[in-house]
């Protein structure tokens, strides 16, 4: 890990104001959800691939 730039990444955003933290932290609940939504979409996909017996790497 990173230290230095997790320390620094901590200082940028206790810098910002609430509004901007506010509004980073909204950003990252939806890159979180999105790719939450992503890995259930393709989760969905490998079981269809599979009921309909495709290999896996049709995927």
């Amino acid at each position: 890990m990173n230290l230095k730039l997790v320390e620094s990444l901590a200082q940028i955003i206790q810098s910002l104001t609430h509004e901007e933290q506010a509004f980073l932290e909204e950003r990252l609940k939806q890159q979180r959800l999105f790719h939450t939504e992503q890995q259930k979409r393709e989760q969905i996909k490998r079981e269809i691939f599979q009921r309909r017996g495709f290999a896996s790497f049709c995927l």
